[in-house]
C-alpha cells in the first residue's frame, strides 16, 4: 500500500470574546512524491557528473602514460638518424641522405604531436606544475623569435619584433611561455603567404606585461574565434589547408596563460589576419611550482 502525506495547519480566529482554533488537512502527496524525484533526480545527476569526472581523469592518465611510452621510442629512433648522418660511418650518397633526413623529419614532426597530447593529458589530469622563476621576457622572445627565422625564411614570410630597450622581468615558467611563443609565431607563419608579415611585440606595464603576435594572414571567422582555443579544434582555413596537427595548440595555449593567471583575446578578421595578445602579471604569489593547473 502507497504512502499517504498529509499536512496539519491551524490557525485561531476571534469571534466576539471567544477565540476560536480553525484545523485544516490537505493532502500533499503529489507534493511529497514529486520532492522525492527531483531529489533522486538531482542524486543521479551528480553520480553521473562523478562518474563522468573518473572517466575524464583515468583517460587524460592514460594518453599520458601512452604518450609518455612513445616518446621513448621516438627518441631513439630520432637518435638513429642523426648517428646515420655521421662521417664516422662513412658517407650517405644523395638519395640515401634525403631519405634519412626525411624519416629525421617526420620523426621530429610525430614527436611534437605527440609531445602535444602528452602536455594537455597532464593539464587535465591536474599533474602538471609550473616552475615559476624571475626571467627575462624579452631575451625569450628574441631567442624564440630567431629560432623561427628558418621557417618564415622558408615561408617567404617577415618576421620581426618590437620590444623596450633592456630587460623585461616577470614571474613565470620560461619553457611554457616558450612554448606558448612558439606556437602562436609558428601558427602565423604557417597562416600567412608568401610575402606576409608576423610580427611580436612587447609592452611593459607597472603590474602586467602584453605580448601580441601578429600576421597579415587568411584570418578567422567570427563564429571560430571561441572556438579554436577549444581541444582537437581549428579553425576553417587551417582545416581547408590540410594542416597537420592535433587541434591542440591553442588549447594548450590558453591552459598556460591561465596558469599563470594571465589572459589571452583573439581580434581577427577573413582575410585580413589575426592579433593574439596575452596578458601576463608581472608577480606571482607563490613563487616555484605555483600555480598549479
Amino acid at each position: 500500500m502507497s504512502e499517504i502525506f498529509l499536512r496539519l495547519d491551524y490557525s485561531s480566529v476571534r469571534a466576539g470574546a471567544e477565540r476560536r482554533l480553525i484545523l485544516s488537512l490537505r493532502d500533499i502527496t503529489d507534493e511529497k512524491l514529486t520532492e522525492q524525484e527531483i531529489l533522486n533526480q538531482n542524486e543521479l545527476l551528480r553520480l553521473a557528473l562523478t562518474q563522468a569526472e573518473q572517466a575524464i581523469r583515468a583517460k587524460a592518465l592514460f594518453l599520458a602514460n601512452m604518450t609518455h611510452e612513445l616518446k621513448t621510442p621516438l627518441n631513439s629512433l630520432l637518435g638513429y638518424t642523426q648517428y646515420l648522418q655521421m662521417d664516422s660511418l662513412g658517407s650517405l650518397n644523395p638519395g640515401q641522405g634525403a631519405a634519412v633526413r626525411s624519416v629525421e623529419d617526420s620523426g621530429r614532426h610525430l614527436l611534437k604531436l605527440v609531445e602535444q597530447i602528452l602536455d594537455y593529458s597532464k593539464m587535465e589530469a591536474d599533474r602538471m606544475q609550473l616552475s615559476i622563476q624571475n626571467c627575462d621576457l624579452s631575451e625569450l622572445i628574441r631567442v624564440c623569435v630567431h629560432g623561427l627565422q628558418g621557417l618564415a625564411q622558408e615561408r617567404g614570410v617577415s618576421l620581426s619584433f618590437d620590444m623596450p630597450e633592456g630587460s623585461v622581468l616577470i614571474d613565470c615558467d620560461a619553457t611554457r611561455i616558450r612554448q606558448v611563443l612558439d606556437n602562436l609565431i609558428s601558427n602565423g607563419l604557417k597562416a600567412t603567404p608568401s610575402g606576409g608579415q608576423v610580427s611580436v611585440s612587447l609592452l611593459e606595464g607597472p603590474d602586467k606585461v602584453l605580448l601580441r603576435v601578429s600576421d597579415t594572414g587568411v584570418g578567422i571567422a567570427p563564429d571560430e574565434q571561441e572556438r579554436i582555443f577549444e581541444a582537437f579544434e581549428q579553425s576553417a582555413s587551417n582545416r581547408s589547408q590540410k594542416r597537420e596537427g592535433t587541434g591542440l595548440g591553442l588549447a594548450i595555449v590558453r591552459r598556460i596563460v591561465d596558469m599563470h593567471n594571465g589572459f589571452i583575446t583573439l581580434q581577427s578578421e577573413v582575410g585580413s589576419g589575426s592579433t593574439f595578445t596575452i596578458g601576463l602579471p608581472v608577480h606571482i604569489a607563490g613563487g616555484t611550482n605555483a600555480p598549479k593547473g
